[in-house]
């Protein structure tokens, strides 16, 4: 599933000290990618069989309609909703509307259940109970209905209150073969999305259709970055990140190979500096890379900066030494490398690195508006402050048997 949590409180001005989940998004199969589209007001997630699925309206409609049932609760009403549908006498007209407001699919069902139940002013335990009743949910709904006393029109009107752009809406585009692992949204607003299938597909969001595959990457994509309006850049089990002009993709992609020291292992990450003309990769066993990009547009694919991070670690901690993640911070130009620690480096240096311990990073983000940073690792989240580097909550968002695979930043301070 997908999670949605509101993370900071506009009330007190600060992060609140437990997170609350605000939606659920029931998905088939686990997402390995996940990101916010605010020019089509999407979220949108990649799964392992290719698919990507577009959650709809997320904020179309944030409040909740008012209306109640007019008719008082009685005792025995959902008993006797319960004898009407184990012998059959529900009414077929109540049914017919019931069966027209809920979605077929089981993923947006239980928020539309939770939504009619409450207005026919059920209790969230009885809407629970429902919830269990698969195969005869309608049904109940309709018997409900009856013996509340709800005339045909009464209850029609009740229901049209029901629907409503709902966050479990969703669309899905079948662009991969295999697990798409990096999502992003290019200046032409197409979605750009990579697997480990070894192509980058531009896609049209509103047609829902890919427009045109770059190819390449034999070996799979494991991320994503734009340098400038029309530089994208992917990387992943090639070992060597590769640049394509979004302007010409018919051209063939640059190489980016630094013979003197070069990426020996798939690359896990690669972040663009907005504030600078700079692309940053990251290997697993933790070399980092500097890549001018005003070199590579006159076609010099040299970096211009090399550091092995490893080195940087206490001895006892370099065995095993596997890096999962990076970051880029505005705010600070410093970057984060995500290992069992830590490190985080000034751009300007690459030196001396400040380290924290965390254990292993599954994923990271940077919200540049409240100047934190976001790491999931086993089943807690942590903000850190891109100042100080220093944890400014911890929250457990699941059990030890789960681990976050993906995250992205919502509007309205949500991720």
């Amino acid at each position: 599933c997908i999670k949605v949590y509101q993370l900071f409180d506009a009330k007190r001005d600060n992060f609140r000290d437990t997170v609350r989940v605000r939606e659920i998004l029931h998905t088939e199969k686990p997402q390995h990618s996940l990101m916010w589209s605010e020019c089509h007001k999407k979220l949108i997630s990649g799964g392992p069989t290719g698919i990507v699925t577009l959650w709809n309206d997320m904020f179309a409609n944030t409040s909740a309609p008012q209306a109640t049932c007019d008719t008082e609760v009685r005792p025995g009403d959902m008993e006797r909703a319960h004898e009407k549908v184990l012998s059959r006498q529900v009414n077929n007209e109540y049914l017919s509307l019931v069966s027209q407001v809920l979605p077929t699919s089981l993923k947006p069902l239980l928020k539309t259940l939770t939504r009619i139940g409450s207005l026919l002013g059920l209790s969230r335990g009885q809407i629970s109970w429902i919830a269990t009743q698969r195969s005869t949910i309608p049904s109940f709904l309709a018997s409900i209905a009856e013996v509340r006393d709800l005339s045909y029109a009464a209850f029609s009107k009740l229901l049209s209150q029901a629907e409503y752009s709902d966050i479990g809406n969703q669309a899905t585009i079948n662009l991969h073969t295999e697990v798409v692992t990096a999502l992003l949204v290019d200046d032409e607003q197409h979605l750009v999305s990579g697997s480990r299938d070894g192509n980058i597909l531009v896609s049209d969001v509103e047609l829902r259709q890919p427009i045109y595959t770059l190819r390449g990457h034999e070996r799979g994509i494991t991320c994503l970055g734009l340098a400038s309006s029309h530089m994208l850049v992917g990387a992943g089990y090639s070992t060597e990140p590769w640049v394509w002009d979004l302007q010409n993709p018919v051209d063939r992609p640059r190489i980016l190979r630094d013979s003197a020291s070069p990426h020996l292992q798939r690359v896990v990450s690669v972040v663009c500096a907005p504030d600078q003309p700079h692309i940053y990769s990251v290997d697993v066993q933790g070399l980092v890379k500097v890549w001018d990009t005003r070199m590579i547009s006159s076609g010099q694919t040299r970096a211009i900066h090399t550091i092995d991070t490893s080195l940087d670690l206490p001895v006892r901690d370099r065995k095993g030494h596997h890096v999962t993640d990076m970051c880029y911070f505005e705010s600070t130009s410093s970057i984060a490398i995500f290992t069992r620690h830590t490190s985080f480096y000034h751009c300007k240096s690459l030196g001396d690195p400040t380290h924290a311990g965390d254990g292993v990073v599954t994923s990271c983000l940077h919200c540049a508006d409240l100047n934190v940073f976001i790491t999931a690792s086993g089943p807690f989240v942590r903000l850190w402050c891109c100042t100080t580097g220093e944890v400014k909550k911890k929250y457990r968002i699941t059990s030890d048997l789960h681990i976050v695979t993906a995250m992205c930043l919502l509007p309205q301070s949500q991720f």
